[in-house]
């Protein structure tokens, strides 16, 4: 969505998106991008560990899913985030032929310093909009995020809008 674009017309995740990408033009310093890299994390890998922090405990199908990838390409994502030991493979109590995949202690902090990096960053790019803008939009999104926060965790299936 190019920047000069009005909310007329624009969908909700079209304002997000730019919204976004406004917020990440405006960061003078701190870069996820840059902190992921030199972290050695991918962006696959990233979401995958931010799944398995909402879902403590899945199946690598069930992390597929969620990540809209072929089965192949999540057991090779899987193998290197157990290599990397950010997680932590195990067989299904209930179903020895299926494999449980869990965030590990080592994951948790990755994705605990990564997150805390690009908090920064989006604070710095907020302290742009004037005060009492910027109070009366966190004041939305913290009203928003408890609703997002009281609802179930769930598995997004692929074609789900």
């Amino acid at each position: 969505m190019p920047s000069n674009s009005t909310a007329a017309g624009a969908s909700p995740g079209q304002l997000m998106h730019e919204f976004m990408l406004q917020l990440g033009r405006g960061a003078r310093s701190g870069n996820g991008l840059a902190a992921m890299h030199a972290s050695g994390v991918t962006l696959p890998q990233m979401m995958a560990l931010h799944i398995l922090q909402t879902q403590p405990t899945c199946s690598v199908n069930e992390l597929a899913t969620a990540l809209g990838l072929p089965m192949s390409t999540t057991s090779v994502l899987v193998q290197r985030l157990v290599d990397k030991k950010w997680a932590k493979r195990s067989e299904n109590p209930n179903d020895r032929r299926e494999k449980q995949v869990s965030l590990s202690k080592s994951g948790l902090n990755l994705i605990n310093d990564l997150d805390q990096d690009r908090a920064k960053t989006l604070t710095r790019s907020l302290a742009d909009l004037p005060k009492p803008l910027r109070e009366e939009f966190l004041a939305v999104v913290g009203k928003c995020l408890a609703v997002l926060r009281a609802m179930p965790a769930r598995i997004v299936q692929k074609d789900a809008p």
